[in-house]
């Protein structure tokens, strides 16, 4: 095997039959002289050497045979074996020790010492040892020696050291046998602990374990055997049928007939019967036991088990109450686990149709279509962090019916495995009648709306706009549209929503022709289920087969008896609507109708008050040709003031009735000259102190004139106001700045600028730059400074 011989061969002696002095080399030279003598000893010696050395090869074919039995033997034995010298070097070793040893042959051992093995750490501790049994030449016999192996772990060894001697008794060495008892340690250890946990699983669980055996007339008994009987664990007078002597008295007949049964028969007998322990207190247990069988069929042991299940059977009965409240609970009730599939649902789960059996193989996913995987993690983890969840979800029956139901939920733990408790309950009529409510409430809002768009708009295509839109939106319909009844008799399109073409807006119909003509001829609400099933021709403007209508709905409007159109609704899914809606819908028309009506009225009132407006205006401006005509010196005068007012107004913001009453302002801005007299007014040459104190009272004669008129009280800023100036120099109340009122510093600059720029009787017109200059120099003077800015930017355009 290519290790260390134990055995060496130091010297073969010759064999004992052949005299040293024969072939003495000394003799044989003191004989040289004879030569027959000579010759006679060389072939004895001779074959006294080929003798001697096939003797000695034998010897040597023994001795390696042995030595290679010898390495065989100790490299498959299961220890491990070492010997070193007297100076604590390895000499040699056997394969299983040279493995521990990490070397790949064990000739690779000769000549190291422990300082140089994977152990060198403890090499000092060793090398004690082996001097201590080299030095008192005494075996150092069982000693255990645990290590940590870097491939095994920890590993127990145990070692026994021999000195090793010479035939005189000298020691020259030592040999190490190692046996390795991890594997032992580690099953005795496992026994133990195993012994542990039964007995402490026993004591947990409360289940006592015995054995007889026939053979020996021996029985064992577990310390939890004794403590449910309520004996000492070490008494030893207990004896095979003492066992009866704690069964209840009613119970013992049943223990004898389940035991007879199995001793008789092999049967394994299961019981449950009360005991009397001897502190007198009953319990009940629960016991099982078996028979073992040898190799010819002979009875040779009995083992069994025995439980205290009293407060099992408490906790049982309880549970039977509560697990029967529970089955049978008005309310269904139901156990998830966390990959969502039922663990338990009670008789009320029934109401999804499916059987109690059909739900566990079920999951929660198979009844809430809408659930994804997703949103049920989020759903368990708000369980586990919540004390109770509350959730609105949809359930589906197993006839495909969907009910709203309202979910409380809460997580627990069971066994060590998760589940979310869920309590179920219907709220279908609950949220039907939410959702009328809803419904109810928001058609009351619609009708507000429409209500509010009636009383505060005057544009009847606005107010039917947002009629036809709530109706859409509280109908759930797709068009609509209202035709109004004109003066001849035909329904005109007024306005429409949600259609795809236009060509409802073209129809007009005749009253009593066509669907709507009838439903306004009849005044009654008509309804066509199925266009397509009708008799109207598809291309028909009502019906046009681009829209895909089904259903239609036609409202007469009918206000104070009198028909004024009709309200039209189209769906292009078959619709089907309940008395509320119909009520609701009959309600819109209504709403229309008067809508219609009082829009029809206040167009009538308001072109009356145009009308009326028109002939104000239209009389101003003939009060203002008449001033005119008066004045022939400036006719033209206050057609060209007024004009240049409302483009100076509205370069300054002045925006709608604001521009209005400046126009009348400025039109009659000299009407108070209608009580100047011609002498003074058509004079040609300057005024004189009173003239001119008579000429300006104009502006009061105005402000008097005119006050009285509520129509053109907010025009009299113009009149009365032109003549101020800025710097409060003005007439006729020396108003200064913004005292002014701006309608007024706006006329002031145009009725100068017209005034200089047209031919007077006392001089002719002014130069258009001379003008300018003049306007410009009385800034922040005569007129206001920022309208002077103004009015420079347009004249100069």
């Amino acid at each position: 095997m290519g290790t260390t011989n134990l055995l060496e061969v130091k010297h073969v002696p010759y064999p004992d039959d052949i005299d040293s002095d024969d072939v003495s080399i000394d003799t044989f030279s003191q004989h040289t002289s004879i030569e027959i003598c000579t010759q006679q000893r060389s072939i004895v010696q001779t074959e006294l050497i080929e003798k001697q050395t096939a003797k000695l090869h034998e010897l040597e074919e023994k001795l390696h045979r042995s030595q290679k039995m010898l390495q065989l033997l100790m490299d498959n034995i299961p220890q491990k074996v070492f010997w070193k010298d007297c100076e604590f070097n390895y000499l040699g070793c056997n394969q299983a020790f040279a493995e521990h040893a990490g070397l790949n042959d064990p000739r690779d051992i000769i000549g190291k010492d422990d300082y140089q093995m994977p152990w060198k750490a403890v090499a000092e501790e060793y090398r004690a040892s082996d001097m201590n049994v080299i030095a008192e030449n005494s075996p150092l016999l069982g000693y255990e020696d645990p290590q940590e192996h870097p491939d095994r772990g920890f590993l127990w060894l145990v070692k026994n050291k021999l000195p090793l001697c010479d035939l005189n008794g000298n020691v020259i060495g030592l040999l190490e046998i190692i046996q390795d008892v991890t594997e032992v340690n580690n099953i005795k250890e496992s026994l133990i602990k195993n012994e542990n946990i039964l007995a402490e699983a026993q004591s947990i669980s409360h289940i006592g374990s015995w054995e007889y055996c026939l053979e020996t007339d021996r029985e064992y008994r577990s310390l939890e055997f004794f403590r449910i009987l309520g004996i000492p664990a070490k008494k030893a007078d207990f004896a095979q049928d003492s066992m009866f002597n704690y069964i209840h008295p009613m119970d013992k007949e049943l223990v004898k007939a389940k035991i007879t049964e199995t001793l008789e028969h092999g049967k394994p007998y299961d019981v449950e019967y009360r005991i009397i322990r001897t502190d007198e207190a009953e319990r009940t247990v629960h016991a099982r036991g078996k028979i073992f069988y040898d190799e010819y069929d002979r009875t040779t042991k009995f083992i069994g088990t025995i439980q205290d299940i009293t407060e099992w059977k408490q906790t049982e009965e309880a549970l039977l109450f509560t697990q029967f409240s529970v089955d049978h609970a008005a309310i269904p009730i139901c156990w998830i686990s966390e990959d969502g599939r039922f663990s338990y649902c009670n008789h009320s789960c029934g109401y999804l149709g499916y059987s109690r059996e059909q739900l566990a193989d079920m999951s929660i996913f198979d009844i809430e279509p809408s659930l994804t995987s997703d949103k049920w993690k989020q759903d368990w983890q708000r369980c586990k962090g919540k004390e109770v969840v509350i959730i609105e979800s949809v359930h589906r029956t197993r006839k495909g019916e969907f009910i709203q139901v309202l979910i409380t939920a809460k997580h627990i733990e069971n066994k060590g495995r998760e589940y979310v408790v869920a309590f179920v309950r219907d709220i279908s009529q609950q949220k039907l009648a939410e959702k009328k409510a809803d419904i109810q409430l928001r058609r009351l809002a619609s009708q507000r709306t429409i209500d509010t768009a009636i009383t505060g708009s005057l544009d009847l295509k606005v107010v039917l706009t947002i009629i036809l839109d709530q109706s859409i939106h509280q109908l759930g319909a797709d068009a609509a549209d209202i035709l109004l009844l004109n003066n001849a008799y035909w329904l005109e399109p007024a306005v429409d929503l949600g259609f795809r073409t236009n060509a409802t807006m073209k129809k007009s119909i005749t009253l009593g022709s066509g669907i709507a003509g009838r439903a306004a001829l009849e005044h009654r609400i008509v309804h066509i289920p199925d266009v397509r099933d009708t008799d109207v021709d598809p291309d028909d403007a009502q019906f046009p087969a681009e829209e895909e209508f089904i259903t239609y709905f036609c409202v007469p409007l009918v206000a104070k008896g009198k028909l004024v159109g009709v309200m039209e609704i189209y769906y292009r899914s078959p619709q089907l609507l309940g008395s509320d809606e119909l009520n609701f819908l009959e309600t819109l028309g209504k709403q229309t109708a008067i809508a219609v009506d009082d829009a029809t009225m206040f167009s009538g009132l308001q072109k009356s008050n145009l009308e009326l407006i028109m002939a104000y205006d239209s009389t101003l401006e003939g009060w203002s040709r008449a001033l005119d005509l008066r004045d022939k010196e400036t006719e033209g005068h206050s057609r060209r003031v007024t004009e240049l007012t409302v483009r100076l107004a509205m370069a300054l913001g002045i925006r709608d009735a604001d521009l209005i009453h400046a126009w009348r302002g400025a039109m009659l801005h000299d009407i108070g000259k209608m009580g100047i007299p011609d002498s003074i007014l058509l004079k040609p040459g300057p005024l004189d102190e009173l003239e001119r104190a008579i000429m300006e009272k104009h502006p009061v004669y105005a402000f008097k004139l005119l006050s009285p008129i509520e129509f053109l009280q907010q025009a009299l800023n113009i009149p009365y106001c032109h003549h101020e100036k800025w710097d409060g120099s003005g007439y006729p109340r020396k108003l200064s700045g913004e005292q002014i009122p701006f309608a007024a510093r706006i006329f002031a600059i145009v009725d100068v600028w017209d005034a200089l720029c047209s031919d007077r009787p006392y001089r002719p017109a002014w130069p258009r730059e001379k003008s300018i200059n003049y306007i410009l120099q009385q800034a922040g003077k005569q007129f206001d400074p920022q309208v002077v800015e103004v009015f420079m930017e347009i004249v100069s355009v």
